[in-house]
Order: C-alpha cells, then sequence, then structure tokens
C-alpha cells in the first residue's frame, strides 16, 4: 500500500475515533499532549493520556481490566479490540506490533484541527 493510502486509511479509522471521542469526552482533544502522543503505548496514546487520572472509571470496571490507562478507555466506551483498531486506537489486534506512524499522524491531525477550529 503507497504512503497516500496509508494515510488515508488511518485519517479515516482516527476520524471515526475522534467522532467517538466527541461524544464521549467532549474536551478530549484539549487534554491530549501532542509531545508525548505515542499510539503504541498505552500510557501516552490517545485513550492512554485520556484515562491516566480517571480512578473512578477504574474501579467501575474492576482491577482485572486495571494494568493499562488504554484498556480501562476502551472498557470504559466500551469498544473491543477489533472495534479500536477500527476507529484508530490501535494498529492489530493480537499481532506482532507494527509501525504506529500513521496512526500518530493522523491523531496529531485531528487534535490540531479541533484547536484550529475552536473545537475544545
Amino acid at each position: 500500500m503507497d504512503e497516500l493510502k496509508i494515510e488515508a486509511e488511518a485519517d479515516r479509522r482516527v476520524a471515526l475515533g475522534a467522532a467517538l471521542l466527541d461524544g464521549a469526552l467532549p474536551d478530549w482533544a484539549q487534554r491530549i499532549d501532542l509531545g508525548k502522543l505515542d499510539v503504541s503505548d498505552t500510557d501516552t496514546c490517545v485513550l492512554g493520556q485520556l484515562f491516566a487520572e480517571r480512578n473512578e472509571e477504574r474501579s467501575l470496571v474492576g482491577a482485572r481490566f486495571c494494568d493499562s490507562n488504554y484498556k480501562v478507555g476502551l472498557t470504559v466506551l466500551g469498544l473491543t479490540g477489533e472495534v479500536s483498531v477500527q476507529h484508530g486506537f490501535d494498529k492489530t489486534v493480537g499481532q506482532p506490533r507494527p509501525n504506529f506512524t500513521d496512526l500518530d499522524k493522523a491523531w496529531t491531525r485531528a487534535v490540531k484541527a479541533r484547536h484550529d477550529a475552536g473545537v475544545l
């Protein structure tokens, strides 16, 4: 797949994820630190950052889901592994970790677009 198709697919998936977050956490883009954003890291990915300090959700989802902020976010938002891929929160389910650069760039564009549009 060429670079433009990869970028377009990442943007399409991230648009779904961003729309979901717009409905669930309207201030989500304001809370993302783009300097730390790394979709491959469960603490600094979009959900990792959004659910890092959400202790009330941790108690709601139970201890078995609390091994990462990312999993807390998935559980609170009602997402399964495959749906998280479709929404740009992950690259693959149950496979070795691929390159996440396309998703990092797509999420950065989505956050910046919301900042530029004043959607915070």
